[in-house]
């Protein structure tokens, strides 16, 4: 089956795409991008050259697949007059069989039987990928298997997160399975291809991963009507403007406790040396202890370190020492310590004993008072809260992501409350209303 295929007639940026040999490919972005238009094409143009092909489309709702996915793929065959080639065109079932035998099948993921008794897939386009669930992907990673052919996992998605997951309101799982540990550079770069390694005996298998970020810059035919709208959004939410604008993860979720909390506009790169004090924000907890470390520079509170799920205080103040044993420390601890017990002694005499100089409360504030300083103070005009991100990566990560729960209170099952609570009193001690000051 020959057929001269031009490969100008997919959008510059995308054109990479007909050559890349990796085992996941992410193409993702904002919308008006050309990514559900790009792909199709790929895909075709790999049906007609490969007689093995077998690919399923996928959304989370099989009822779907035929106006999001088969239309695109049906008119770009009809527009092209590809047509001619297809031996099978059907939409219930959803199925298009080429001359050569290969073919496209449409699965949802409400059927997971369907997807795993598919005979011998060799690519699965996910299309709005970020809907379906982990558990989901992994059924369809797992069912794709053709010794024939190399074989390709293709997901499509805007980075909106709309769904709680064990990583959080903020923290989508392909963004914490595929990006986690890359800088914003990487992880937004155009073209980015990275491996996860996975030991199997002696040997270090290479699983190649492929990540295209996309936005309607890229796509010249984007109506210019739209991308306004997309920009109008950078002066009235800017979280939205993040996402439907430069098509960064975000939320779509507003019932985020630090909902002023922005990882990049509240971001330093300011480090702790040997000659700073350290203020300490500390929460107790066995097993789930957690430290902020900050520096004060001329008054303004900057995150550069964290101390996250240590057993007990001790484990905490020893790592603590450990990491910086030359400069002072100061602790801002949960008040509680004085009568808490994560060791068999109070958390105070433990930071005594270490020698931190401790700064308490005789109470701690209301959650929501403490919560509501912590907002104003990332906000604030002249010494905002700041948070080097590289180094407190779980710190920032729990303040973009902890919601409030259904009592609207911070939803203390994601285990992300001991992170915040532990910079919270730290932020209440330096801003908030200090009474019943005791220096213990």
């Amino acid at each position: 089956m020959k057929v001269e295929w031009d490969n100008k007639i997919t959008l510059e940026q995308f054109r990479q795409l007909y050559y890349t040999d990796a085992s996941i490919i992410l193409v993702w972005g904002n919308r008006d991008s050309g990514k559900s238009f790009a792909i199709p094409q790929v895909l075709t143009k790999k049906a007609i050259q490969n007689n093995t092909f077998r690919c399923m489309l996928i959304r989370k709702q099989l009822n779907t697949v035929k106006a999001s996915i088969f239309d695109r793929f049906d008119k770009f065959w009809t527009d092209k007059k590809l047509d001619s080639l297809l031996i099978t065109k059907t939409k219930q079932p959803i199925e298009a069989k080429f001359i050569n035998g290969s073919d496209f099948l449409g699965r949802g993921c409400d059927n997971a039987a369907n997807i795993k008794s598919t005979t011998d897939p060799s690519d699965a386009f996910i299309d709005e990928a970020d809907q379906i669930t982990e558990d989901e992907f992994d059924v369809i990673l797992t069912t794709l298997r053709n010794n024939k052919t190399k074989v390709q996992c293709w997901l499509a998605f805007n980075p909106e997160v709309e769904i709680k997951s064990k990583y959080g309101v903020n923290n989508h799982w392909i963004k914490e399975r595929f990006f986690k540990g890359m800088t914003d550079a990487e992880m937004y770069s155009p073209f980015n291809e990275f491996y996860i390694d996975v030991k199997l005996e002696d040997e270090i298998v290479r699983i190649k991963c492929l990540s295209m970020h996309v936005t309607h810059d890229d796509n010249p035919y984007a109506d210019k009507n739209r991308i306004a709208i997309y920009e109008s959004y950078k002066n009235i939410d800017y979280n939205k403007y993040l996402v439907w604008r430069l098509g960064h993860w975000g939320r779509r979720d507003y019932s985020a406790v630090y909902s002023n909390y922005d990882a990049n506009l509240n971001h330093s790169d300011i480090e702790a040396t040997d000659k700073d004090a350290l203020h300490i924000g500390m929460d107790f907890n066995v097993e789930h202890m957690a430290a902020i470390v900050h520096v004060n520079v001329r008054g303004q509170l900057i995150a550069v370190d964290e101390f996250i799920d240590y057993y007990d205080t001790d484990a905490v103040c020893r790592a603590i020492e450990q990491r910086y044993p030359n400069n002072q420390k100061i602790v801002y601890p949960d008040s509680s310590g004085k009568n808490r017990h994560s060791s068999g002694e109070t958390d105070v005499k433990i930071l005594k004993k270490y020698k931190f100089k401790i700064m308490a409360l005789s109470q701690n504030p209301l959650v929501r008072d403490r919560v509501q300083c912590f907002n104003n103070q990332l906000k604030d005009k002249d010494k905002p809260y700041l948070v080097n991100k590289n180094k407190c990566p779980l710190y920032s990560n729990a303040l973009e992501s902890i919601a409030y729960d259904k009592n609207y209170e911070p939803d203390k099952k994601t285990g992300l409350d001991h992170a915040t609570d532990a910079g919270g009193y730290c932020v209440w001690y330096t801003y908030g209303k200090k009474k019943n000051i005791i220096y213990l």
